[in-house]
């Protein structure tokens, strides 16, 4: 009989690499933008990153609506998911326009 460490080796090994998260796959594409999620977390999140969050909406809430499509439960319904990130982009935009009048009038 074989050994349990060679059983779970061989299950490890037929059932490959496991699926990126939701999270992770959202925090990756993040990083592209010098966005990051442990710097929110970890209370390092300035406004630079806030400027590049809203600077980049439109190609990051394209992304992300592109991943959770992917990734959603078949619950949910695409609709629900393009609603959310819409109202997120606009949500985004009026971030940036904040941004920008502040820089001209202060």
């Amino acid at each position: 009989m074989a050994s349990w460490k060679k059983v779970l080796d061989t299950y490890r090994t037929e059932r490959g690499k496991p699926e990126a998260s939701i999270v992770a796959e959202v925090e990756l594409f993040l990083e592209m933008f010098k966005v990051s999620h442990a710097a929110y977390h970890g209370g390092d999140f300035n406004g630079v990153s806030c400027r590049r969050l809203v600077a980049n909406a439109q190609p990051i809430s394209d992304e992300l609506q592109k991943i959770l499509i992917r990734k959603k439960n078949e619950a949910c319904d695409d609709a629900i998911i393009n609603k959310k990130v819409e109202d997120l982009e606009t949500i985004m935009g009026l971030l940036d326009a904040t941004f920008a009048y502040l820089k001209f009038h202060i």
